[in-house]
């Protein structure tokens, strides 16, 4: 009994060693077939299904490098890779992609929906849409789009670039699509200024104080229209955003008050929107003063003979009498320095008023102007310009206040004529 006990035992281990090499020589052969399949050549692919036949995968990465170079071998082998994955919503696709391709619509359509039912996920839906443009099926179309819309991929622009040919206008697309979250609306804005139209950015940036769009895609909607010479469909924007407390800078007026974002410089420059924007020219240096509050500038002597340190655009009144004037502060710039503020046609550059060079005192700097009809905005400039036989300027100034206001300033004769050079 004793002896064939232990003839028992023996069969046993040798039953789990034989069971333990069969296991041992199945994970190599798995793994030299994935070894091979991951070289994406057609060779190793199919000796690669050889040694692993259950494998769903390598029939359907097989038939993708395949598409191209042999269409029906390469419908097969995807045929292959659903009877052993169903849910392989990949190969369902492609699959439908080549029926379609060979004239059969009406499966390639059935197939494609196939692979939405066991996938929910972006690839599916954006291959419907697909299907449905080019089938010119447009409410179907817009169905899958807007589920397509609702997976907020890493790129959406394919997708965007549909919806934009069959409807330009961000407010269909926005409505079509329903789109939500922040990272979709921000590459529909990349969208739009890529496709350069002033009106649809300003349609999108008014539609995203109604999403909480971040305050950084609004700004850079408002700066694209103003760097592109549209400041009028800008202003909604920044008034906006002022309006809401999101920007530290009040909401723009043209009728009233004074026409300059940050006249004092109580807040150092952003260069965003309405704001001041800062040139940092070589050999300048510009830093905030905090006693009096202002801009300090430091020139060099180094510095080219022709910058411009300031812009800002700001919005007026057509045909209305403005006074421009600049406070500053040095006890370095002689008379003569070259620097200037002057004001300008938005859209045209045309010269409309500048007031006399800045020396030392804190006295200001003024000059009265009449805007001309249809003018709405004028961009204020703070240059320097080197003059006939003087050294480059050399020295501290602080800039306390730039101010446009409508009417005629004290200094100005309310009967001089208006100045333009």
């Amino acid at each position: 009994m004793r002896r064939i006990s232990s003839i028992g035992v023996m069969v046993v281990r040798l039953a789990l060693i034989v069971v333990l090499l069969a296991g041992i020589a199945w994970n190599v052969r798995t793994a030299i077939a994935d070894r091979l399949a991951s070289r994406d050549q057609p060779a190793a692919l199919r000796l690669a299904m050889r040694l692993d036949p259950a494998n769903a995968t390598y029939p359907g990465q097989l038939a993708w490098e395949l598409q191209v170079a042999d269409p029906l071998a390469a419908e097969s082998l995807f045929r292959q890779a659903l009877r052993l994955n169903p849910y392989d919503s990949s190969s369902w696709v492609n699959l439908g992609l080549l029926e379609e391709a060979e004239g059969d619509s009406v499966q390639a359509e059935a197939d494609l929906l196939r692979a939405a039912t066991v996938d929910r996920t972006w690839l599916p839906d954006w291959s419907l849409a697909n299907f449905y443009f080019r089938r010119q099926r447009w409410d179907a179309f817009w169905s899958w789009a807007q589920k397509a819309a609702q997976m907020v991929p890493d790129d959406a622009t394919p997708l965007l670039r549909l919806a934009w040919y069959v409807a330009p206008s961000e407010i269909e697309i926005q409505d079509r699509l329903r789109m939500q979250g922040s990272e979709l609306q921000r590459q529909f804005l990349s969208f739009l200024i890529a496709q350069g139209d002033a009106a649809a950015i300003a349609e999108w940036g008014n539609h995203a104080f109604s999403l909480d769009a971040p305050v950084e895609d609004v700004l850079a909607a408002c700066e694209w229209l103003i760097e592109h010479k549209h400041p009028d469909l800008a202003l909604p924007l920044w008034n906006g955003l002022a309006t809401r407390h999101q920007i530290p800078f009040p909401s723009l007026d043209p009728g009233s008050g004074d026409a300059v974002t940050n006249g004092n410089f109580a807040r150092q420059p952003t260069s965003r929107g309405f704001d001041w924007r800062v040139t940092h020219p070589e050999g300048v240096i510009s830093y905030p003063n905090s006693a009096p509050p202002g801009l300090g500038l430091e020139f060099s002597g180094r510095e080219s003979g022709s910058i411009q340190l300031l812009s800002e655009v700001v919005p007026v009144q057509p045909q209305a009498p403005y006074t421009l004037s600049i406070e500053a502060a040095s006890s370095d710039v002689a008379p003569g320095s070259g620097l200037e503020l002057v004001a300008a046609d938005v859209g045209s550059g045309e010269i409309l008023a500048r007031t006399p060079g800045l020396a030392g005192g804190d006295q200001p700097s003024e000059v009265c102007f009449t805007t001309p009809q249809g003018l709405r905005f004028l961009t204020l400039t703070f240059d320097y310009q080197q003059q006939p036989g003087a050294v480059r300027i050399e020295g501290r100034m602080a800039i306390r206040r730039i101010s446009l206001v409508a009417g005629t300033g004290a200094a100005c004769s309310a009967s001089a004529p208006s100045q333009r050079n």
